[in-house]
């Protein structure tokens, strides 16, 4: 039976992409509170390299939100847009290269006992 964390992750998490898809500022705050309740959850497990990954989340929920209200033109809220392909690769191969160190990291350290997915 899942925690009370858990389904509370789950349900924050679908609200996040929820509000991402419309384009609602609050996507942010919200995202960075589901990223830290799982990262609870992974950590209570012993999942190290997923606990990692939502430390990133985290990190990267408090940039997007203070991009997205203060890296606009003239320091005001910037406008919903696509990324260009450069960027688009650089974080392909940025997430591939995490993938690759956590899986590393988790297959020598972990004590979970999970060595491959």
């Amino acid at each position: 039976m899942p925690s009370f964390l858990e389904v509370f992750a789950v349900v924050t998490g679908i609200a996040t992409v929820a509000l991402a898809a419309r384009g609602h500022i609050a996507n942010w705050p919200i995202g960075i509170v589901s990223s830290a309740v799982f990262l609870v959850v992974f950590l209570e497990a012993g999942l190290y390299a997923d606990t990692l990954l939502q430390a990133l989340y985290v990190v990267l929920g408090f940039y997007g939100w203070w991009a997205w209200l203060y890296d606009g033109p003239k320091r005001t809220e910037l406008p919903v847009s696509f990324a260009p392909n450069r960027l688009r690769l650089a974080c392909t191969m940025s997430s591939m290269n995490m993938a690759c160190i956590s899986g590393s990291a988790n297959t020598t350290w972990s004590p979970s006992g999970i060595r491959d997915a």
